[in-house]
């Protein structure tokens, strides 16, 4: 329930401020870690994630730009107990991938109104499955008007495809707002070390520091291979709504450095069969996150 609230409110966030953050950022990368959290089911699972991303500009003129950009994830889990039909003694998955393109077009009509579009392939996968089976797609798509200097709201749409399931349509909203000099609230988020929409408070605290306090919604669905002991070619799934800080430092104007940590809530993790049936769904504790990332500017 708690997805069909939040997604279809948050949705454009990530994607369009990772495409947008390659005309100031177009190479990243980051590690986070998650220690082990009880599941309702008795078992334990923890994991660890790695991602680079990169972007290439095609155009880039004033009240015009159009990109191609890429993402790689990947992120390892490591499930633990022995009760009969538990995630733990099950062990479903373990190494997971995720890799996307995307192709942003931001284009200004006028002072006021702003045209964004952004198509994208995805595909996520346990390490071995088909990715021809792995494949998703989505367009976002809508407008930004600049209310004043400080505060721009922009409505749209979305359109995206999911593994094993119906394709869904949902409106989508971005919000950029200058509180004060140093004080912002945007449905942009401050870094992408946490993949997923949301909201986020950035407080420039000098010319080097900032600091960042967010919260998003994460969904990772990905394919399992066909020799996978719980559910052959079936489906992985993890969500949860992450609560995290983090603070940047930029020691030069071409590098940012930053640390984070948070907690993850309202944690649920689901194991389906090939055809979008669930086999097995449980919660799981708040689970607390921490890593760093980094950025290059040019």
């Amino acid at each position: 329930m708690i997805r069909y609230l939040v997604v279809p409110i948050l949705l454009l966030s990530a994607s369009a401020a990772f495409a947008q953050s390659i005309t100031r950022s177009p190479l990243g990368l980051g590690y986070s870690y998650q220690p082990s959290t009880d599941i309702d089911d008795g078992s334990e699972v923890s994991t660890q994630s790695f991602y680079v991303r990169a972007g290439l500009p095609l155009l880039r003129e004033p009240g015009r730009f159009i990109a191609f950009t890429t993402r790689y994830e990947w992120t390892g889990y490591d499930f633990d107990g022995v009760t009969p039909g538990s995630f733990g003694a099950l062990d479903p998955w373990d190494e997971v991938h995720a890799l996307k393109f995307g192709l942003p077009v931001f284009w200004d009509l006028n002072e006021d109104w702003t045209l964004f579009a952004l198509p994208s392939l995805r595909m996520n996968f346990e390490d071995g499955a088909d990715l021809e089976d792995s494949l998703t797609g989505s367009l976002l798509a809508g407008a930004t008007y600049q209310f004043s200097e400080s505060l721009s709201i922009g409505p749209g749409f979305g359109i995206r495809t999911q593994l094993e399931d119906s394709t869904s349509a949902f409106p989508i909203v971005l919000i950029d707002w200058q509180i004060s000099e140093n004080l912002t609230l945007t449905t942009r988020p401050s870094g992408t070390f946490i993949s997923g929409p949301g909201v986020t408070m950035n407080w420039q605290l000098s010319d080097s520091w900032r600091a960042a306090f967010g919260a998003t919604y994460e969904n990772t669905r990905f394919r399992l291979r066909d020799s996978n002991r719980a559910t052959s070619e079936g489906i992985g799934e993890y969500n949860s709504i992450p609560l995290y800080a983090a603070l940047t430092y930029q020691p030069t104007s071409n590098v940012h450095v930053g640390v984070f940590g948070g907690v993850r809530f309202a944690n649920e993790i689901r194991l389906e069969n090939s055809r979008g049936r669930t086999v097995l769904r449980e919660d799981t504790d708040p689970a607390p996150f921490f890593g760093l990332n980094l950025s290059l500017h040019f």
